[in-house]
């Protein structure tokens, strides 16, 4: 039982740095397109002589564009496919879940007496969060689908070009 709970405690652990790095490359991508935003309006700034051509070009149709427009094209796609990468998270994370939990109950039958009673608790309970993530991701679905968060890109782009 030692060696599983240290195995337990190393799985957690990795997870836990893995999620950093994670957050720090996302944070740095961000900062790197930030930085290439802030430049391209500063030398967009630098090119006007005089804050009435830079005031009647803000005012023009494309200059709305260009400094409403989100950081990247890939961002907008990105938040308009929101919806479904948060419940495909939800449904893989899920699914490993339920099948890792359902494979310690399995295993509880396996083993001898004394082993059985953590293997059950471990395995109920990952198996009870794996249900809970499917339940989550249905949910998710069902809601994103009643506000009309679900509709596909061009679509979204269209209704945004209409106003």
């Amino acid at each position: 039982m030692d060696a599983f709970l240290a195995f337990l405690v190393f799985v957690g652990i990795t997870l836990a740095i893995l999620w950093i790095v994670r957050a720090i490359l996302e944070n740095r991508r961000w900062s790197k397109m930030l930085k290439v935003q802030t430049e391209t309006h500063g030398k967009l700034l630098d090119r006007f002589g005089s804050s009435q051509e830079m005031l009647a070009y803000m005012q023009s149709e494309a200059g709305k564009k260009f400094l409403e427009a989100p950081i990247f094209e890939v961002q907008r796609q990105q938040v308009s496919a929101f919806p479904f990468g948060r419940i495909l998270w939800s449904v893989q994370i899920g699914i490993v879940a339920a099948f890792v939990g359902g494979g310690l109950l399995f295993l509880r039958g396996r083993v001898e007496p004394r082993g059985r009673t953590p293997l059950e608790v471990f395995g109920t309970l990952i198996l009870t969060l794996g249900l809970g993530f499917l339940v989550s991701g249905g949910v998710s679905y069902f809601l994103a689908r009643y506000f009309g968060l679900l509709e596909k890109p061009e679509a979204l782009s269209r209704s945004q070009n209409a106003d």
